[in-house]
């Protein structure tokens, strides 16, 4: 296997703009290259399926499960059979602030965990709504794109009781169902939302607290207090978390050393890196390496030439 140049492992991220509230239903395009984007997607497979590569996992969406999972997370469509019929609905971060939904689902999304709906029984009444939200969002009636926000915040409340993670199979944290506190304002909301997106776009940068607190004008300690109510989960957790995604990506796909990934994921130095990746998984880089190479089930999975 033959080293891959930084360069290139940059080239094979699309960033996509921010395109807000949109729906679309119709046969999926593959994706040469992982791409990201800022809204939370829903997914729906009316017929057919539809795998990812999502993260350092393949996660394949089956019929009649509503799905969820934020886009800034690095995602690649690699493959659907050609009878499949999708739904897609882009949903901004920051409408899902405002609504105050449920800790445990806005938690679970910045986690990265692609969320599934486990009532299969939903399947009628979720193909139903999509349909009519798409008819709805086209719509230049303020009234009817109303009804299609409110009728989707009542759809994701319902979500987070019966959801799972599609990763873990298990369900998903049952406390703090109500929405998070303090964090509601307009321009609170302004502000969480655009630290989010900084550390979604910037985090292989050398990035400190006070430095996005600045960004948004506020304290570090105001700045960590108000992520922390809205999201559930600290700043800088957040922060390692998407670094510790970029890394599994770099570790399963490339033939990039351990040393050379922590530099590019964001970790400053090896030790950082190490301590991190064991807290999260239990083990060194090296040895998730090669307890994962030989299970490399798919092309998209091979390392980069």
């Amino acid at each position: 296997m033959r080293p891959v140049r930084r360069d290139r492992v940059r080239r094979e991220l699309v960033d996509h703009p921010t395109v807000g509230f949109v729906s679309w239903r119709g046969t999926p395009n593959l994706m040469t290259r992982l791409h990201r984007h800022e809204e939370v997607e829903c997914n729906f497979i009316e017929r057919g399926a539809i795998t990812y590569l999502h993260r350092d996992k393949l996660v394949t969406l089956h019929p009649a499960r509503l799905t969820l999972f934020w886009a800034a997370i690095p995602h690649r469509l690699i493959s659907f059979p050609k009878s499949t019929v999708a739904h897609w609905l882009n949903i901004p971060l920051r409408w899902l602030l405002q609504h105050q939904l449920p800790t445990n689902l806005i938690q679970a999304i910045l986690q990265g965990e692609i969320i599934e709906e486990s009532d299969l029984t939903q399947f009628d009444f979720d193909l139903h709504l999509f349909h009519r939200w798409h008819q709805d969002l086209k719509s230049p009636s303020p009234e009817r794109q109303l009804i299609c926000h409110l009728e989707l915040q009542a759809r994701l409340r319902r979500l987070a009781f019966s959801a799972k993670s599609l990763a873990s199979s298990r369900p998903l944290a049952s406390e703090s169902r109500r929405g998070a506190p303090s964090a509601s304002s307009p321009e609170a909301i302004g502000k969480v939302e655009l630290m989010a997106r900084f550390i979604a776009e910037n985090y292989t940068e050398p990035l400190r607290v006070a430095n996005i607190a600045k960004l948004v004008g506020l304290h570090p300690n105001y700045a960590m207090s108000l992520f922390r109510k809205a999201f559930g989960m600290h700043l800088s957790d957040y922060l390692t978390q998407q670094r510790l995604a970029h890394a599994q990506r770099l570790i399963l796909t490339t033939d990039m050393k351990i040393l050379d990934i922590a530099l590019e994921a964001g970790f400053g130095s090896a030790s950082r890196f190490y301590a991190a990746f064991h807290r999260a998984y239990g083990q060194a880089p090296g040895d998730y390496r090669a307890s994962q190479t030989e299970a490399w089930p798919h092309p998209a999975l091979t390392p980069s030439r």
